[in-house]
Protein backbone atom coordinates (compact mmCIF):
# COMPACT_ATOMS: atom_id res chain seq x y z
CA UNK A 1 0.00 0.00 0.00
CA UNK A 2 1.09 3.45 -0.95
CA UNK A 3 2.56 5.53 2.11
CA UNK A 4 0.15 8.38 3.02
CA UNK A 5 1.50 12.20 1.68
CA UNK A 6 2.28 13.54 4.40
CA UNK A 7 0.33 16.88 4.21
CA UNK A 8 -2.75 14.12 4.12
CA UNK A 9 -1.77 12.73 7.28
CA UNK A 10 -1.68 16.32 8.58
CA UNK A 11 -5.21 17.11 7.58
CA UNK A 12 -6.28 14.54 9.60
CA UNK A 13 -4.16 15.17 12.69
CA UNK A 14 -5.66 18.64 13.06
CA UNK A 15 -9.52 17.75 13.32
CA UNK A 16 -8.88 15.35 15.83
CA UNK A 17 -6.33 18.13 17.44
CA UNK A 18 -9.29 20.66 17.73
CA UNK A 19 -11.77 17.96 19.09
CA UNK A 20 -9.65 17.08 22.11
CA UNK A 21 -9.03 20.53 22.82
CA UNK A 22 -12.27 22.45 22.61
CA UNK A 23 -14.03 19.22 24.89
CA UNK A 24 -16.23 20.82 28.10
CA UNK A 25 -13.57 20.32 30.97
CA UNK A 26 -14.73 17.27 33.45
CA UNK A 27 -15.45 18.73 37.08
CA UNK A 28 -13.96 17.06 39.96
CA UNK A 29 -15.44 14.51 41.62
CA UNK A 30 -17.26 15.02 44.70
CA UNK A 31 -15.05 13.95 48.03
CA UNK A 32 -16.02 13.49 51.18
CA UNK A 33 -16.34 15.89 53.92
CA UNK A 34 -15.89 14.29 57.58
CA UNK A 35 -19.01 15.35 59.59
CA UNK A 36 -17.29 17.42 62.29
CA UNK A 37 -15.37 18.99 59.68
CA UNK A 38 -15.92 22.85 60.76
CA UNK A 39 -17.50 25.54 58.83
CA UNK A 40 -15.78 28.37 57.14
CA UNK A 41 -15.69 31.43 58.90
CA UNK A 42 -19.16 33.32 57.78
CA UNK A 43 -16.62 36.68 57.91
CA UNK A 44 -15.05 34.88 54.80
CA UNK A 45 -18.11 34.51 52.72
CA UNK A 46 -19.08 37.38 50.50
CA UNK A 47 -22.42 36.77 48.95
CA UNK A 48 -21.58 38.89 45.52
CA UNK A 49 -18.87 36.68 44.59
CA UNK A 50 -21.08 33.36 45.79
CA UNK A 51 -23.98 34.78 42.85
CA UNK A 52 -23.68 32.57 40.12
CA UNK A 53 -24.69 29.33 38.51
CA UNK A 54 -23.28 25.92 39.40
CA UNK A 55 -23.38 22.25 39.22
CA UNK A 56 -24.76 20.70 42.51
CA UNK A 57 -23.92 17.32 43.71
CA UNK A 58 -25.78 15.79 47.53
CA UNK A 59 -24.32 12.74 48.73
CA UNK A 60 -25.75 10.76 51.06
CA UNK A 61 -23.74 8.51 53.74
CA UNK A 62 -26.13 7.30 56.22
CA UNK A 63 -29.14 4.90 56.41
CA UNK A 64 -31.59 4.13 55.17
CA UNK A 65 -30.40 6.21 51.70
CA UNK A 66 -26.69 5.31 51.79
CA UNK A 67 -24.47 6.38 49.75
CA UNK A 68 -27.17 7.85 47.11
CA UNK A 69 -26.62 11.13 45.38
CA UNK A 70 -28.53 13.63 43.33
CA UNK A 71 -27.45 16.44 41.30
CA UNK A 72 -28.45 19.06 39.43
CA UNK A 73 -27.83 22.96 38.87
CA UNK A 74 -27.54 25.80 41.86
CA UNK A 75 -28.67 29.29 40.92
CA UNK A 76 -27.45 31.59 43.62
CA UNK A 77 -28.53 35.19 43.34
CA UNK A 78 -28.20 38.65 45.29
CA UNK A 79 -31.57 39.25 47.33
CA UNK A 80 -32.45 43.00 47.42
CA UNK A 81 -36.18 42.52 48.07
CA UNK A 82 -37.52 45.09 50.30
CA UNK A 83 -37.85 43.57 54.01
CA UNK A 84 -41.25 43.41 55.46
CA UNK A 85 -42.61 45.71 57.24
CA UNK A 86 -44.60 45.43 60.85
CA UNK A 87 -48.31 46.78 60.92
CA UNK A 88 -48.58 50.30 62.94
CA UNK A 89 -48.84 49.56 66.83
CA UNK A 90 -47.46 45.85 65.96
CA UNK A 91 -44.92 43.95 68.21
CA UNK A 92 -41.79 43.16 66.97
CA UNK A 93 -42.18 39.24 67.56
CA UNK A 94 -45.05 39.89 65.02
CA UNK A 95 -42.57 40.07 61.93
CA UNK A 96 -41.79 36.32 62.10
CA UNK A 97 -38.30 35.85 60.39
CA UNK A 98 -36.35 38.50 58.79
CA UNK A 99 -33.16 38.28 56.71
CA UNK A 100 -30.57 40.42 55.93
CA UNK A 101 -30.45 42.78 53.06
CA UNK A 102 -28.53 42.31 50.28
CA UNK A 103 -28.28 38.31 51.68
CA UNK A 104 -27.76 35.38 48.72
CA UNK A 105 -30.88 33.58 48.08
CA UNK A 106 -31.30 30.36 45.93
CA UNK A 107 -32.88 27.58 44.13
CA UNK A 108 -31.81 24.11 42.71
CA UNK A 109 -33.27 21.20 40.30
CA UNK A 110 -31.84 18.97 42.33
CA UNK A 111 -34.16 16.31 43.63
CA UNK A 112 -32.50 16.86 47.19
CA UNK A 113 -35.28 15.64 49.09
CA UNK A 114 -35.03 12.25 47.68
CA UNK A 115 -31.70 11.87 49.99
CA UNK A 116 -33.03 13.02 53.12
CA UNK A 117 -32.72 16.80 53.06
CA UNK A 118 -35.50 18.23 54.88
CA UNK A 119 -37.07 21.24 53.40
CA UNK A 120 -40.64 22.95 53.98
CA UNK A 121 -40.14 25.53 50.75
CA UNK A 122 -39.68 23.36 47.02
CA UNK A 123 -36.14 23.30 46.71
CA UNK A 124 -36.98 25.10 43.20
CA UNK A 125 -39.13 27.92 44.67
CA UNK A 126 -37.89 31.56 43.18
CA UNK A 127 -40.41 33.20 44.91
CA UNK A 128 -39.44 36.60 46.55
CA UNK A 129 -39.33 35.94 49.73
CA UNK A 130 -39.82 32.22 49.49
CA UNK A 131 -36.58 30.87 47.94
CA UNK A 132 -35.69 27.28 47.92
CA UNK A 133 -32.29 28.28 49.39
CA UNK A 134 -30.93 31.03 51.90
CA UNK A 135 -27.11 31.96 52.83
CA UNK A 136 -27.51 32.28 56.72
CA UNK A 137 -23.71 32.35 58.36
CA UNK A 138 -21.75 29.89 56.68
CA UNK A 139 -24.48 27.34 55.28
CA UNK A 140 -26.95 26.83 52.77
CA UNK A 141 -30.24 26.94 54.32
CA UNK A 142 -32.99 25.02 52.71
CA UNK A 143 -36.66 25.25 53.87
CA UNK A 144 -35.80 28.87 55.72
CA UNK A 145 -39.05 30.10 56.97
CA UNK A 146 -40.92 32.62 54.68
CA UNK A 147 -40.03 35.96 55.61
CA UNK A 148 -42.88 37.13 58.29
CA UNK A 149 -43.28 33.68 59.78
CA UNK A 150 -42.07 31.03 61.98
CA UNK A 151 -41.80 27.24 61.46
CA UNK A 152 -40.28 24.62 62.87
CA UNK A 153 -36.32 23.76 62.94
CA UNK A 154 -36.97 20.37 61.89
CA UNK A 155 -38.33 21.27 58.67
CA UNK A 156 -35.35 22.84 57.87
CA UNK A 157 -31.61 21.34 56.30
CA UNK A 158 -28.50 23.52 56.58
CA UNK A 159 -25.87 22.28 53.90
CA UNK A 160 -23.10 23.55 56.06
CA UNK A 161 -20.12 25.21 53.54
CA UNK A 162 -16.41 23.70 55.39
CA UNK A 163 -14.73 24.29 52.35
CA UNK A 164 -14.40 27.59 49.83
CA UNK A 165 -11.96 26.41 46.85
CA UNK A 166 -11.72 28.74 44.05
CA UNK A 167 -14.85 28.28 41.85
CA UNK A 168 -16.40 25.27 43.94
CA UNK A 169 -17.96 25.13 47.34
CA UNK A 170 -17.75 21.95 49.18
CA UNK A 171 -19.37 21.05 52.82
CA UNK A 172 -21.47 18.51 54.73
CA UNK A 173 -25.50 18.50 55.77
CA UNK A 174 -27.31 16.22 58.30
CA UNK A 175 -30.85 15.92 58.30
CA UNK A 176 -32.24 17.51 61.62
CA UNK A 177 -29.41 18.92 62.55
CA UNK A 178 -31.28 22.47 63.51
CA UNK A 179 -33.65 20.29 65.61
CA UNK A 180 -30.36 18.33 67.48
CA UNK A 181 -29.34 22.24 68.27
CA UNK A 182 -32.44 23.32 69.96
CA UNK A 183 -33.70 20.39 71.32
CA UNK A 184 -30.51 18.43 71.58
CA UNK A 185 -32.93 15.32 70.29
CA UNK A 186 -30.93 12.19 69.44
CA UNK A 187 -30.19 12.23 65.35
CA UNK A 188 -27.52 9.76 64.86
CA UNK A 189 -29.54 7.52 62.49
CA UNK A 190 -30.72 10.85 60.23
CA UNK A 191 -30.01 10.80 56.80
CA UNK A 192 -26.63 13.07 56.73
CA UNK A 193 -23.94 13.12 54.19
CA UNK A 194 -22.08 15.86 52.04
CA UNK A 195 -22.05 17.94 49.03
CA UNK A 196 -20.40 20.51 46.09
CA UNK A 197 -20.94 23.07 43.88
CA UNK A 198 -18.78 23.47 40.93
CA UNK A 199 -19.59 26.96 39.36
CA UNK A 200 -20.53 26.51 35.55
CA UNK A 201 -17.80 27.96 33.44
Amino acid sequence: MPARPANAVTALLIPALALATTRTPVSPPCLPVKPSAPAVKSSAIDPARLAGHYDLTVIATKPGRRDSMVVGEMVLWLDSTPQPTAPPNARPLILGEVYPRPGLAGMTTAEVRKVGVAASIDPTSQRPGQPGIRLLASSLRFGACPEGSFCEPWQQTDLVITQIDGQELRGRWRMGELELQYFRSDQADSPSGYFCAVRRR
